[in-house]
């Protein structure tokens, strides 16, 4: 009989809400891990700590469906999380509903139990999903550093420049765009 423990964690900094939703999970079989993910969700105004959790669930789940256990216990520090999971709470939040019905699908055929545990007890997948914030940290860092800007060349393409040493703050201006919204409203 095939049996996996799953650990999930999330985040959301360095505001909620409005900052970068990052999610962290991890798979044990027999005490072992067998596999571990984590990533950023979503950024800006709608990324919050529960989108995060409610993520590294999701992922956490695919992860397990895909080796069809018999049995899985879910673990879990988002008491919301857990008892939305288990039907023990409402769902308030109509925007994450999708995460919960495709978390209940991927349950269906597995016997499953969700319970949740002292943040002590999930500081695995706790790291992961602050592995994914510091790395998404870094990059926003790296990306600031190198102040590029992107311009549209004269056939509509993308052409990146970065600004060099010694070039004037006319220049820069001439240089610049105007920022682009995304969907969810951030600005890229």
């Amino acid at each position: 009989m095939t049996a996996l423990t799953l650990y999930f964690d999330g985040l959301c900094g360095p505001v909620n809400p409005g900052g970068i939703a990052c999610y962290g999970w991890l798979l044990l079989q027999d005490g072992k891990e067998i596999a571990q993910g984590n990533g950023v969700e979503a950024r800006g105004p709608k990324a919050t700590n529960n989108m995060a959790e409610w993520s590294a669930l999701l992922y956490g789940l695919r992860a397990a469906a895909a080796l069809r256990p018999e049995r899985l216990e879910i673990r879990g520090d988002s008491l919301l999380v857990i008892n939305q999971l288990t039907g023990g709470w409402r769902m308030n939040a109509v925007h994450l509903l999708p995460y919960r019905n495709r978390c209940l699908d991927l349950l269906r055929g597995c016997q499953w139990q969700a319970r949740w545990v002292p943040r002590e007890e999930n500081v695995a997948a706790d790291a992961l999903s602050r592995l994914a914030d510091e790395e998404e940290s870094r990059l926003a860092a790296r990306n600031a550093a190198s102040r590029e800007t992107t311009n549209t060349d004269a056939f509509g393409g993308v052409a990146a420049q970065k600004i060099a040493p010694g070039v004037t703050k006319r220049d820069e201006k001439r240089l610049k765009h105007k920022p682009a919204k995304s969907i969810d409203g951030a600005v890229s």
